[in-house]
């Protein structure tokens, strides 16, 4: 019963989701990705997989990237994590924060990069 109890439990408990207000509040803002204090918001992990796969250089060169740590921020809902994104020299290009606590996935790229 304990486990039944457990797995209900889980079935019903939702991780804590960021509004649209809270993503659309930063998305001209120079920082824009590149301050844990300004994330962007993408839906789910596989969201912000998708959005990193589109990720480029302005110039179109794509990037591997490494997550290298998480942090949370007052006002911010959820952890937000940390990654590095490589050129293919392998010198570090920029680092970005990424929230998977969004309603819906970011579709605007911060400065020094596009989406393809």
């Amino acid at each position: 019963k304990l486990v039944q109890e457990t797995a209900s439990n889980l079935a019903e408990r939702k991780p804590p989701m960021n509004d649209n207000a809270t993503a659309m509040k930063y998305l001209n803002d120079p920082d824009y990705g590149l301050v844990a204090q300004k994330p962007i918001f993408t839906h789910t992990l596989v969201g912000l997989r998708t959005y990193l796969s589109r990720l480029v250089t302005t110039d179109g060169v794509e990037l591997t990237w490494e997550r290298v740590g998480t942090t949370t921020c007052e006002g911010i809902k959820g952890i937000t994590d940390i990654y590095e994104g490589y050129l293919p020299s392998r010198k570090l290009y920029k680092t970005l924060y990424l929230n998977m606590y969004g309603m819906t996935d970011s579709e605007t790229a911060p400065v020094g990069f596009r989406l393809k």
